[in-house]
């Protein structure tokens, strides 16, 4: 889907790229100025990643199989809200660079404070007690918080 949404947005500004999902539009964008490095160094930024965050550390082997399908949900909401506001700047003011300005913005920030949560305990209280205030106002006993906690963090982990 977002990719449809890519391809449409995208077919707006360049008259190379079709709004319907060929092969065509894929080759088109592969050969776009600077894209090729960009893709390097995201695919080698994931293989590093994967490598020492999940498989050097072991952490695979802690994860429970039942979070690690629950887990990406937040990172999926994040790309649907960044991949739709940008095309509002295609659509309306044929701002594609700005559109690509605020993905990266989004991101960033994004990952910049769930990045904090994940190391930083005093920062994952705050953020805590800010998300579940209404909860903690009505007595949130021990075994929820603890919970919730739990679901916050796996959630942070990505």
């Amino acid at each position: 889907m977002q990719t449809t949404f890519f391809f449409v947005f995208l077919s707006m500004e360049d008259p190379n790229i079709s709004s319907s999902i060929g092969f065509e539009n894929f080759r088109t964008i592969l050969q776009m100025h600077g894209f090729q490095v960009g893709l390097a160094f995201m695919l080698i930024s994931y293989a590093l990643r994967f490598y020492f965050v999940f498989f050097r550390t072991g952490y695979y082997k802690t994860i429970q199989l039942e979070a690690y399908i629950f887990q990406p949900y937040l990172r999926i909401f994040i790309q649907q809200f960044v991949a739709i506001i940008p095309g509002f700047f295609i659509i309306f003011g044929k701002a594609g660079f700005m559109a690509a300005v605020l993905l990266i913005i989004i991101r960033g920030v994004t990952d910049y404070y769930l990045n904090r949560m994940r190391s930083d305990e005093k920062y994952f209280n705050i953020a805590f007690n800010y998300l579940f205030k209404k909860q903690i106002s009505e007595g949130l006993s021990d075994k929820n918080r603890a919970e919730a906690e739990g679901f916050l963090k796996m959630m942070v982990n990505e």
